[in-house]
């Protein structure tokens, strides 16, 4: 494809007087049209149209922020902005590059657009370049990603989720209907800024405004910590939407002159249908575009994850002699903090020099940490956990950040690791320079070794974000280790992110900070509990006993189903919430459907013989007029063939679910 680049110049086609021109780009991807303008040097959304029903959201245009302070030698300057040029390019969809300098203080500013092609929202992000000469401070409150005024056409609904980090109560999805001067403030900070630890109010980066379920706006910011703020006035005519870095508390941070502020990027999408269709499209964009690209790329991930509790290497070796886990569907080999201390993993916690330093703990490990060479000689991959940085450097320094890369690097090349499973990310809240260095740093391990891989734990699921998603293999989703928890816990997750960096960290038994599933050993039990792992990624721990012979029986099983049927099906493919958040009583499921495939699969779990034993379950995403073959995994006699619009208009019965923990899965063919 033949690159395009028109440049602008802004001495051509701008008088001294500027108040009534404009330039004007239209940025297009299949299901959102964005026009963009510069009005009196100011970047300004015209329109944001749904092309399938024509409507506009916007009711007039919404001027993009523009950094508007900064502090120097203790003086509080103003930047005033001048356009200078647009750079359009068309290699890869469109984008549209603005470019705008202050010249006291000496800054230059790029407001970037893009479209893809293919379905999905229009992303912009921004730069600031420090020209000084000088140091510049800026305050996090200052630093804004979008501020766009919107109208609907019917009532809003507003649709938030929780991290639900942790295994905290929460509601998953929070849906809030907007009515004249509502204002509903959300935090999107991790856990780790807070004294607690753990929070119960921390949102996801991303907002849906749900329109009954006909069509809708969905908004996405990038970063991990921030807040966005919805506005609807008194008429509710106009809804704002305001993304920033900014929290409860003024946050300064200073860049050296030469270094680029990133603020943190958003991006806009419409759709037609529900709050899935919508989710679904955004995800779909994210999977071609931002994932991970060992993830897109490799058929065979997300892998399979097993944690035994060994931290020692001859309990490994021995462990690894009779119990053949590749045979078993097994990919991957977890170790958890333990191997740096004397103690079993009840101590964690108490941490010594070599927790600080990354280092085994020398009985433990006389031939020096040999998890790695142990792990690829029985064939599977090596998840190492090494939490926080490495001697307690900091991330916000060039310096801390170098000596990351090299304990990383050190460690890798010697064969230790192949997955980094992180933790304990303790960023001081709105510290933007410690989370750009642990970008910085990942960016550079996944650029410079092919084979590196990035678990993300960090408290149980509380660092989630889309800049991470982009970086990350998967994440702990929650951490409380039960089949209830994390599908709690995924029901509200898996609208903004793909299911397959969704981990499943289910512990038999008890263990540090977990809880037991259940005293039920039944059958049933045990399928209820591995199955839940299939609705994502999967890591299943024995701590702190064995897997009994049935239980192995279904982790074999379900590890089998996942690498020859379920994998394929998530990768890429559409969720559908067809039935109503875990309460731990009543039925609840997921259905998904992947289109390049065309099959698609629906897991059901029902916790409690309180609920009935039998459910009309409507389908969702199917082509109305195909014939779908229904496959039960369990009760093989109920399965059917029926048309897409049987199968959406009036549903199919599910029979026989009695009983505490049980289960089903239907494949879709």
């Amino acid at each position: 494809m033949n690159k395009v680049i028109v440049i602008i110049s802004v001495f051509l086609l701008f008088s001294c007087n500027r108040v009534d021109d404009k330039l004007i780009w239209k940025l297009k991807t299949d299901d959102t049209h964005l026009t963009i303008a510069v009005v009196n040097d100011r970047p300004v959304i015209c329109n944001l149209i749904n092309p399938k029903n024509g409507w506009n959201w916007t009711p007039r245009s919404s001027e993009v922020p523009l950094l508007n302070r900064v502090s120097i030698g203790g003086m509080v300057l103003t930047p005033i902005w001048r356009f200078q040029d647009a750079r359009v390019d068309s290699i890869d969809g469109y984008t549209v590059s603005l470019r705008f300098t202050s010249a006291k203080p000496k800054l230059e500013l790029k407001s970037d657009w893009r479209a893809r092609k293919g379905c999905g929202p229009v992303e912009h992000w921004m730069t600031v370049e420090n020209k000084t000469g000088c140091n510049v401070t800026y305050n996090c409150a200052d630093i804004i990603s979008s501020n766009l005024t919107t109208k609907a056409d019917s009532t809003v609904t507003l649709w938030r989720f929780d991290r639900c980090e942790v295994g905290l109560p929460g509601f998953g999805v929070n849906k809030n209907a907007l009515w004249p001067n509502t204002m509903i403030v959300s935090m999107v900070n991790s856990g780790f800024d807070q004294p607690s630890f753990v929070r119960s109010d921390a949102m996801l980066p991303f907002l849906i405004m749900d329109i009954v379920s006909t069509h809708g706006l969905y908004i996405g910011y990038g970063w991990d910590f921030g807040m966005f703020v919805t506005i609807a006035d008194s008429s509710m005519r106009t809804i704002t939407n305001r993304f920033s870095l900014a929290n409860a508390n003024p946050v300064e941070f200073v860049e050296g002159n030469g270094k680029i502020l990133n603020i943190p990027y958003t991006f806009y999408g419409t759709y037609m249908g529900d709050t899935d269709n919508g989710s679904n499209k955004m995800k779909k964009w994210f999977w071609n575009y931002r994932m991970t690209k060992t993830m897109r790329e490799n058929i065979n991930e997300p892998l399979v994850e097993f944690h035994a509790p060994f931290y020692d290497e001859i309990g490994w070796v021995n462990y690894l002699k009779d119990h053949p886990l590749k045979k078993w569907g097994v990919d991957l080999i977890k170790m958890d903090i333990a191997w740096t201390n004397p103690g079993p993993f009840s101590n964690w916690g108490n941490e010594t020099s070599y927790t600080k330093t990354w280092n085994p703990w020398p009985a433990k490990w006389p031939n020096g940490m040999t998890f790695g060479k142990i792990a690829h000689a029985n064939n599977l991959k090596a998840a190492l956990y090494m939490n926080g940085t490495c001697r307690d450097v900091d991330l916000a320094t060039t310096a801390g950040r170098s000596a990351e890369k090299q304990a990383l690097l050190e460690r890798f090349d010697k064969g230790w690791y192949d997955y980094w499973r992180s933790d304990f990310h303790s960023e001081a809240p709105n510290d933007y320079l410690s989370h750009e260095g642990l970008l910085e740093v990942l960016d550079f391990m996944i650029a410079n070794r092919p084979g590196f891989r990035w678990e993300n734990c960090s408290g149980g699921g509380s660092k989630k974000s889309f800049d991470l998603a982009e970086r990350m293999a998967f994440v702990t989703t929650d951490d409380f280790g039960t089949a209830h928890s994390f599908r709690f816990a995924f029901y509200g997750n898996s609208y903004v992110f793909n299911p397959v960096q969704l981990k499943a960290d289910l512990y038999y038994g008890l263990s540090i900070n977990h809880i037991p599933h259940s005293l039920d050993h039944s059958l049933s039990h045990d399928k209820y509990t591995f199955r839940t792992s299939l609705l994502g990624a999967i890591m299943v721990s024995s701590e702190p006993y064995e897997l009994d012979d049935q239980q192995e029986g279904v982790a074999r099983e379900t590890w089998n189903l996942y690498q020859t049927k379920q994998r394929s099906i998530l990768r890429g493919g559409d969720v559908y919430h067809i039935l109503p958040f875990p309460d731990g009583v009543n039925l609840d499921g997921m259905q998904f459907f992947n289109t390049d495939i065309n099959k698609g699969s629906v897991l059901l779990f029902k916790p409690s013989g309180k609920s009935p034993d039998s459910k009309v379950i409507k389908l969702k995403g199917l082509n109305r007029n195909a014939t779908y073959t229904l496959t039960f995994q369990d009760r093989k006699e109920q399965s059917a063939k029926k048309t897409g619009a049987e199968l959406m208009d009036k549903g199919i019965e599910v029979k026989g679910m009695s009983g505490n923990f049980a289960s089903e899965i239907i494949w879709i063919n």
